[in-house]
């Protein structure tokens, strides 16, 4: 998750918190009998609550739709794409490919491996770096 991400997120809640507090305790008058420091109080609790939701929602969201998009990207791979993925994720996701192909020699030489990793990257599940 970016820090730009995160800082908007909390703005929106701030937004949403204060213009809520503005409409009750303003607009509304829901509390005119309160002193003016209860209300800032309360504002501020509603504030914190609002941001602290929002982020967890947040952070919810964004890995649910994570693993959700990883899930629908393997439907789309062949058995050996998978299992290729599957060996990569394993090396912690970074790895040369004569190293991946020494794990998976026994099943691909070396030109299938190389042709698995061109599709992977044509398919954007990868990176290939030189």
């Amino acid at each position: 998750m970016k820090l730009v991400e995160v800082l908007s997120v909390i703005l929106i809640a701030l937004i949403v918190a204060i213009l809520s507090g503005v409409v009750l305790f303003g607009v509304l008058g829901i509390a005119p009998d309160i002193e003016p420091s209860m209300i800032a109080f309360a504002m501020l609790v509603m504030m914190a609550i609002t941001v602290g939701s929002t982020l967890v929602f947040y952070v919810a969201f964004t890995r649910y739709a994570a693993e959700r998009a990883v899930r629908v990207a393997m439907l789309a791979l062949s058995e050996d794409e998978r299992a290729v993925l599957q060996k990569l994720m394993e090396f912690g996701g970074e790895v040369r490919q004569e190293d991946l192909w020494r794990k998976l020699r026994d099943r691909y030489s070396k030109s299938k491996l190389s042709a698995l990793v061109i599709n992977l990257e044509r398919k954007h599940v990868l990176t290939r770096q030189r």
